[in-house]
């Protein structure tokens, strides 16, 4: 009989008891603790009856502090003989992940035996692929649950998992791969199965297989060769891919990949220079003896293709790479220039040069690109202008003008002929040509505005944002002042793209003060940050502006006196007049704008603040002004405290606020403030006091003149006296 039988009846007494058991475990709270020394007060039976009634409601979080407090109950026994009743609810997937758990808290041997036992007697393909679902659509941690478990269900569920690693579920399949890959050493059939799994016939399987052979690193080293040099293509390229991983992470250096440069397979090829260039220039010296012990122009092209990815090539390779000019085969050649021109080989220019001429295109464009790559300077630019115009006249070939013209922008050759050639790129068939042709304008300096009407017409009628943006960049640069180029660009500034909208502001801002009133116009119709790139922008056309903001703080919408006021912010001293003359703005967000523009000027603008506070009549003006004054906060604390004794009530306010706000910064202020001792008003003498305590300056006058502060007839006063005197006499 269960132990639970005799709470399984439809007892009045029974189910009473349940409920109350039940109240007074959610009464004792949610820690494993609390729930443990309840639970040592109740029967037994009670406890594994409602465990098993309410298991199923349960959040896996509750089952998992469940299992924490049965793996330490007392007395053990009473466990284990509930455990080995319980086997016939242990297929239920709730109940696996409690069992799981158990055995994962338990320090009881016989227990974890009794578990162990009990779980491989009972598993099968429905509760692995459960627990599939359960990864799959209840986001249980499923793999790291598994990795936390003792060795021998772990050794358990490995054979069931290199079981289902074959099943006709490709989805399970790839999970078995995961799987193993992550609990990696404890059995070596595992890395034979994920080996196996290199050439299943879903490419999702091979993926995941691959990567957990990578993760496992370097036992996976001699399983990985055999499959090198035994099995199908497909199989080689992953293996090759996971050698790389593991040298990526362990330097290590696997030499049958040697064997495999000269493959006809270019798929293999590409994995396995990756593979062996995850070893860096240490494979270096090795790759040349094995080099120059073959006449495979294969081997020898991917030799130089695995050098050229290299930071740099030794002396020996240098002077190898001389007998390799005098190989035919196109292969070597072609890698041969890519080599000399990424690490700008300037002793090979000759090759570079006379490979200019060769019938073969992919050869002469290797070589373009090549020459594009070395210095200038070791050329007769005349000449090098001429050669390369005439191979762009005569080889009608979309790649080797697509080289001319790259080259000739990273030479900046800016010869009347080369010239001639970019302007006709511009009205090429190809937009790709063109693009290249219209990024290379800015080489010839002012004669590139003879291409103005040709750029006008892209931005009308292109569509590409690599276009667009482009077509911007050379209007920037050719400073124009057109009402209709103006317009045009003013066009992209509600562009979705944001570098479109930045370059567009920029161009308008090289147009100069033509721009600032439409500009200001039209922000309103922008987002905020565009508002504020054009508010930036209209600060860079300078003080000239500065009336042209003015007029759009009068009579304009709120955005729109919003970006005019940034604006003046932006422009620094120059804008203070005009900044002044509007304090007495309503708008609460203008109103905002104005006083951060005043504050972002900074101490420059504190005089004009202090005289308009001094003689202005305007109580919205000068409650502006004292506002600034107090964003500035130390900046302008020198200049405050003369205010101090200001006939004004909100002046001497402000002075004795800010003080607050001072450091060692503003020793200058010193003798201001001792003068303030003999003040009449207590509050002036306390705020002087406080404040050359925090300035820090440890002087005989200053000391003695707070030891006779300490004699105020003030007890406040007195009280900050002495509490400074303390901390510079510290």
């Amino acid at each position: 009989m269960a132990l639970w039988s005799n709470f399984s009846n439809d007892s009045e007494k029974i189910k009473l008891e349940q409920e109350q058991f039940l109240t007074k475990l959610q009464d004792c709270g949610k820690s494993v603790e609390e729930i443990s020394q309840f639970l040592q007060e109740q029967k037994i039976e009670m406890v594994f009856s409602v465990f098993i009634d309410c298991m199923e409601d349960w959040e896996l979080d509750k089952i998992k502090n469940w299992a924490k407090v049965l793996s330490v109950y007392k007395p053990q026994k009473k466990v284990e003989a509930f455990i080995r009743e319980f086997s016939d609810k242990s297929k239920e997937s709730r109940m696996w992940i409690f069992l799981c758990k158990l055995l994962e808290y338990s320090q009881n041997e016989n227990l974890k035996s009794i578990l162990c036992e009990m779980m491989q007697s009972t598993f099968s393909k429905p509760e692995i692929r459960i627990i599939f679902s359960l990864l799959n659509n209840e986001k249980v941690e499923f793999p790291e649950d598994i990795l936390l478990l003792p060795t021998p269900f772990i050794l358990a569920l490995y054979r069931q998992i290199i079981l289902l690693s074959n099943d006709e579920n490709s989805t399970i399949r790839e999970n078995c791969m995961i799987i193993l890959g992550r609990l990696r050493e404890n059995e070596e059939n595992a890395i034979l199965r994920l080996c196996h799994g290199l050439e299943d016939v879903k490419s999702k399987v091979c993926k995941a297989a691959a990567t957990s052979l990578a993760n496992i690193g370097e036992k996976s080293i001699e399983p990985l060769r055999n499959i090198l040099t035994t099995k199908g293509l497909r199989t080689q390229i992953s293996a090759a891919w996971c050698l790389g991983t593991i040298n990526k992470n362990h330097s290590i250096m696997v030499e049958e990949l040697f064997d495999f440069l000269g493959t006809p397979h270019e798929k293999l090829r590409k994995p396995v220079i990756w593979a062996l260039e995850q070893s860096g220039e240490s494979i270096s010296n090795l790759l040349l003896e094995k080099t120059k012990q073959t006449h495979d122009s294969i081997y020898i092209a991917s030799a130089l293709k695995l050098w050229n990815k290299m930071p740099h090539i030794s002396h020996s390779v240098a002077e190898y790479l001389k007998q390799l000019c005098e190989y035919p085969q196109s292969e070597i050649r072609i890698e041969l220039l890519h080599l000399i021109g990424n690490h700008r080989l300037v002793s090979y220019k000759n090759f570079v040069l006379n490979s200019l001429d060769e019938e073969k295109e992919n050869i002469c464009e290797a070589s373009i690109e090549a020459l594009g790559n070395l210095p200038k300077k070791i050329f007769l630019e005349k000449d090098l202008s001429q050669r390369l115009v005439n191979l762009y006249y005569q080889r009608n070939n979309f790649n080797i003008r697509k080289s001319i013209l790259q080259s000739i922008t990273k030479l900046q050759l800016s010869d009347e002929i080369v010239y001639k050639v970019i302007f006709s790129a511009l009205h090429d068939s190809s937009e790709e040509l063109q693009l290249l042709a219209l990024k290379s304008l800015s080489i010839f300096g002012e004669k590139a505005q003879e291409a103005l009407p040709t750029i006008l017409v892209f931005l009308e009628n292109k569509e590409s944002e690599d276009f667009i943006l482009e077509c911007l960049k050379q209007l920037e640069k050719m400073s124009l002042n057109s009402t209709n180029t103006m317009n045009l660009v003013m066009k992209f500034l509600s562009s979705p793209t944001d570098d479109i909208r930045n370059q567009a502001i920029a161009t308008l801002e090289s147009m100069g003060n033509m721009v600032a009133a439409p500009l200001l116009r039209m922000s309103k119709t922008y987002n905020v940050k565009t508002q504020v790139a054009i508010s930036k922008s209209l600060a860079k056309l300078g003080p000239k502006i500065a009336p042209v903001l003015v007029d759009g703080l009068i009579g304009s919408c709120s955005e729109t006196r919003k970006v005019a006021a940034d604006a003046l912010g932006n422009m620094g001293e120059a804008a203070m007049p005009y900044l002044c003359n509007l304090m007495d703005e309503t708008d609460f967000w203008v109103k905002k704008a104005i006083s951060s523009a005043l504050s972002k000027i900074g101490m420059t603008a504190v005089p004009s603040l202090i005289k308009t506070i001094r003689e202005g009549n305007n109580p919205q003006i000068i409650a502006m002004a004292i506002e600034v004054l107090q964003k500035m906060k130390q900046k302008a604390l020198g200049k405050l405290i003369p205010l101090i004794i200001d006939p004004k009530p909100q002046l001497s306010q402000l002075a004795i606020y800010s003080m607050k706000k001072v450091n060692a910064s503003y020793m200058e202020s010193i003798p201001d403030l001792l003068d303030l001792f003999t003040h009449p008003a207590p509050l002036v003498r306390q705020s002087a006091a406080w404040c050359l305590g925090q300035i820090g300056h440890n002087d005989n006058n200053i000391i003695q003149a707070l030891q006779k502060l300490q004699k105020d007839d003030v007890d406040a006063v007195a009280q900050v006296a002495q509490q400074s005197l303390a901390k510079l006499q510290s």
